[in-house]
């Protein structure tokens, strides 16, 4: 089994939560979506999810009630298939009684399935293949239940946009990540002071003036001590000052999370949920790398993750905002041509987030991984954004 995500944005843009796809590469007789949910499970005791939804795909209601009791996280929604065979109501309602979210997709109404909404929080809409008319009627027979809708198949900002105002609740898209167009011409001032402070790390200019530089901007000063002190970095004492970071840290741990500010400085309507997929792509990167690398390559594998998602936040190509930029020739081809040893790192991230399953299963054998404990690393990656705070 292999585990690809897709983000599940609200209205205003944030991350809701994920929807997990389960792909079987072999023909295992457990159910995929119970083990999944013991290796979420087992990851909670260690570092949360946080308040993130999990949207999981329900194969059989009964088996799920075998293991109800083991289930701890309390954001996980079940998404439900609503075919041909005849829905399993009692098992949904029991599902439910444990607070547990339910979710239908392929859902039509008629009168043999009306009575699953009264244990139903979400409707998966196929916004590319229905009517609008046919979601209309949909949602007024739905109406007195308390449902939300959240649109798949929405490829685009322009058909992002539409589903808002065809008011679905949320939408289940990867749109943000490719813009459509790069407009902008010179680099955004937010980032300006970023890609100095950067600068001066590279060219291993004074920690003097680093910290004076850091001193200047207060909002970038608190945002840096705010990740710094996260659960996320592990520190044993909380860093109090500016000097204390830059001692603590030294230049590559201080470069790593001013690369983090970097990908959180934007203010593009877009901004959080691509800050969140930049990051957890960089933390993804950086677990599959530890069997690989030493720790100074790794923060390189962080750093790749972060910046190979600046052309959608700054709405430039790629090679203009690295040139503004002090950056290992390494770390470019990975950025420029995905090549070199840090390349097949970022394919496999990319691979896991586009479903393209030949693909990762490719690299996972080259890069002797399993998947089991790619899946685990990427849950794992999951949980330490939420951890950091973006």
């Amino acid at each position: 089994m292999l585990v690809t995500r897709t983000p599940v944005i609200n209205h205003q843009q944030d991350l809701l939560g994920y929807r997990l796809h389960l792909h079987a590469t072999n023909s295992a007789s457990e159910d995929p979506t119970v083990r999944l949910v013991q290796q979420i499970t087992e990851l909670e005791a260690r570092i949360s999810l946080g308040d993130k939804m999990i949207f999981l795909p329900l194969h059989s209601p009964e088996n799920l009630l075998n293991h109800i009791d083991h289930i701890k996280h309390d954001r996980f929604v079940f998404v439900y298939t609503v075919d041909e065979t005849p829905i399993d109501t009692d098992a949904i309602m029991k599902i439910r009684e444990h607070k547990i979210g339910i979710c239908l997709q392929q859902f039509s109404l008629k009168p043999e399935t009306a009575d699953v909404l009264n244990c139903t929080n979400f409707i998966e809409v196929p916004f590319a293949t229905i009517s609008e008319r046919s979601f209309a009627e949909m949602a007024w027979e739905v109406r007195k239940f308390p449902i939300k809708f959240i649109a798949t198949g929405v490829d685009t900002k322009a058909e992002f946009e539409q589903a808002l105002q065809a008011k679905m609740d949320a939408v289940e898209s990867y749109y943000f990540v490719k813009p459509a167009t790069l407009t902008a011409k010179t680099i955004n001032p937010s980032y300006g002071n970023i890609f100095n402070l950067m600068n001066m790390l590279r060219d291993s200019a004074n920690m003097k003036k680093i910290e004076e530089a850091l001193k200047r901007d207060v909002a970038l000063s608190f945002k840096l001590l705010k990740y710094i002190n996260s659960a996320g970095f592990g520190l044993s004492c909380e860093i109090k000052s500016f000097a204390h970071a830059v001692s603590m840290l030294g230049y590559e741990n201080l470069y790593r999370w001013l690369s983090l500010l970097l990908v959180t400085a934007g203010k593009d309507f877009t901004a959080p949920v691509l800050m969140k997929n930049a990051t957890l792509r960089g933390r993804l990167m950086e677990l599959l790398g530890q069997s690989h690398f030493k720790p100074a390559d790794r923060d390189n594998l962080f750093i790749i993750g972060l910046f190979s998602m600046l052309d959608s936040m700054m709405q430039m190509p790629i090679a203009e905002v690295i040139n503004q930029l002090s950056i290992a020739e390494n770390i470019r081809d990975a950025l420029l041509e995905h090549s070199g040893i840090y390349g097949p790192f970022l394919e496999l991230a990319i691979a896991l987030e586009t479903a393209d399953i030949e693909r990762a299963q490719s690299l996972i054998t080259d890069l002797q991984l399993s998947n089991e404990e790619v899946n685990s690393l990427h849950l794992e990656a999951m949980a330490w954004v939420e951890s950091v705070g973006i």
